[in-house]
């Protein structure tokens, strides 16, 4: 039945005003403070508001519209912080690298580790650094050793290079016995680019080797990048034991190798949280400094990996995608199909593509399956990841992806010589923080030991800072037009802007063994009765040095 009408003056038939919340600066009106409110949030007698009066007309120009439009899609891009919508996950503020080592080390490390063992481009650009930095031939050492008045002391240069040599042997350099200096060499400069780092530690006695002194390779991965403690008067950083004041490493905290790890590979777990603890006198750790108060390396490779490994995997789809492409294949069915109940065998389901091979799944109508690939919009698009990753390597495009293709004279030149300062940087650095300091250790105790020897005589230990004057030459590398270089030289050493020391160097030789070699084989020449004759180019007649000249020592 319908209810009787309420009369007209009743508090039913009377409407409250809509409950509004109060504004920023203006307080609520106590009449609404005081209404009840329901849960949802409105006065019971809110249940039917007035409908709001309908907006005046307003005329909107073009300007107006297309100011609006750009205003909805600028704070579409923007978020509250005011940053791009797409970078709301970028940090805002600075991170310090030693929170982010102990967030990301190891992942970096494993992620680049793994790409540089599975990855083509990857281990391309390891093999590049490896060549290029460390060379066939490691960094020879060149004694620069002079007496008080400044004449050069071949003697004790000499003794010092032959007794280097042959700690650098395979018997001698490792305690494994498994390695060489250049081995050793190789393996570190590689380290830097997955790993970011090498470790070495410096043995001691007659189970090190013959020789008594020797350098073992550590793996940095037992050094825990989340070991902080603090120690008092020292303190433990990403499991290196450093002085408060100065922060100057006092000791490296190993953690032990567990047995399990040799049924487990590729694990780093330990066992029991044990530490093999070594002085920092000890040990050699070298990585490449990028940040204020960096204690660990970062890997070389770790801004590239990402898009070599989509490249990796996209290829490897890719592969799979034109192995099926090349398998022509047709199928048979039913035109009537298959009934719903009738159940489907899982020998029944088609999941591989041979050649030749026409699958019945009836009895009836051919459908042929040709699928196009591969496409030709493959190659635009693994150049374009190859240069973007070979940006963050340092390496030019065509030396990571070995495509020459499309590359001029003027063009690999000027990339020659980028890439050729960015190994003699690489050169320098390896030198300061590998060579040097392996041969300041091997220096000490040899002349301790009485290993280096002139004339059955050991050197004086006490010069030992007149016998640290030595420096190591890296790889150089020949241009495309040797003919052309030559005339350069020889132009430069006539104009006395360079020495024909400073082109020895450029070759990668030692200036003094290039002429000992010279001076050697003049005289074996003679010796044999053969003419040792200069033949100049463009002179078909050859000319000999006079007699004063080649009886006159060098």
């Amino acid at each position: 039945a319908t209810p009787p009408p309420h009369p007209p003056d009743s508090p039913q038939n009377q409407r409250s005003p809509r409950p509004t919340l109060p504004r920023h600066g203006n307080a609520a009106s106590s009449a609404d403070a005081a209404a009840p409110l329901h849960s949802c949030g409105t006065h019971p007698q809110a249940d039917h508001p007035p409908a709001p009066a309908a907006p005046a007309h307003r005329t909107r120009t073009r300007a107006s519209l297309a100011k609006a439009a750009l205003g909805n899609a600028v704070r579409s891009l923007l978020t509250l912080t005011g940053l791009p919508r797409l970078r709301a996950n970028r940090p805002k503020i600075p991170v310090r690298i030693d929170a982010y080592i102990v967030r990301n080390w190891r992942s970096a490390v494993a992620t680049c580790q793994d790409e540089a063992e599975h990855g083509d481009h990857a281990r391309k650009y390891v093999h590049l650094v490896r060549e290029n930095v460390a060379g066939p031939k490691g960094l020879n050492l060149q004694p620069q050793i002079t007496d008080p008045d400044g004449k050069p002391d071949q003697l004790a240069s000499d003794a010092i290079a032959a007794a280097f040599n042959q700690w650098s042997n395979l018997e001698n350099y490792a305690p494994s016995g498994d390695l060489t200096r250049v081995d050793s060499e190789r393996l570190a400069i590689a380290a830097i680019c997955h790993t970011g780092e090498f470790i070495l530690q410096k043995c001691y006695g007659p189970d090190a080797s013959p020789w008594g002194f020797a350098i073992r390779h550590l793996d940095p991965t037992r050094l825990d990048p989340t070991h902080c403690e603090d120690k008092g008067e020292s303190f433990i950083k990403h499991g290196i034991e450093f002085s408060k004041k100065y922060s100057r490493p006092l000791r490296y905290w190993f953690r032990r190798e567990n047995p399990a790890d040799a049924y487990s590979p590729g694990t780093v777990t330990v066992a029991g949280g044990q530490y093999d603890i070594i002085p920092a006198s000890e040990i050699i750790h070298g990585f490449i400094h990028e940040h204020v108060g960096q204690k660990r390396g970062l890997p070389q490779m770790r801004t590239a990996v990402e898009r070599l490994h989509t490249l990796g995997e996209f290829e490897d789809s890719a592969n799979v995608n034109a192995r099926v492409g090349a398998a022509k294949m047709g199928f048979f069915h039913d035109k009537e199909g298959e009934s719903a109940d009738e159940p489907v065998e899982a020998g029944d389901l088609i999941t591989d593509a041979e050649p030749g091979v026409f699958q019945n799944i009836g009895a009836r109508e051919f459908d042929a399956w040709n699928p196009q690939f591969p496409d030709a919009a493959i190659e635009p698009f693994i150049r374009a990841l190859l240069r973007s990753a070979s940006s963050g390597l340092n390496v030019p495009y065509h030396d990571v992806g070995s495509d020459l293709g499309g590359i001029n004279f003027s063009s690999i030149r000027q990339g020659a010589l980028d890439t050729r300062e960015y190994w003699k940087s690489l050169q320098t650095w390896f030198t300061d923080h590998y060579s040097f300091p392996v041969y300041n250790a091997w220096l000490e105790y040899s002349l301790l030991a009485g290993k280096i020897t002139v004339n059955g005589h050991p050197l004086r230990s006490e010069r030992i800072e007149k016998y640290r004057s030595v420096r190591f030459n890296g790889r150089r590398w020949a241009w495309i037009d040797p003919k052309a270089e030559m005339d350069a030289y020889e132009k430069a050493i006539q104009l006395n802007i360079i020495s024909r020391t400073q082109v020895c160097e450029e070759l990668g030789r030692d200036a003094w063994d290039t002429w000992s070699q010279i001076s050697t084989e003049r005289a074996d020449m003679e010796s044999l009765g053969l003419d040792p004759t200069v033949i100049i180019a463009g002179n078909t007649t050859p000319t000999k040095p006079p007699k004063e000249e080649r009886d006159t020592p060098d």
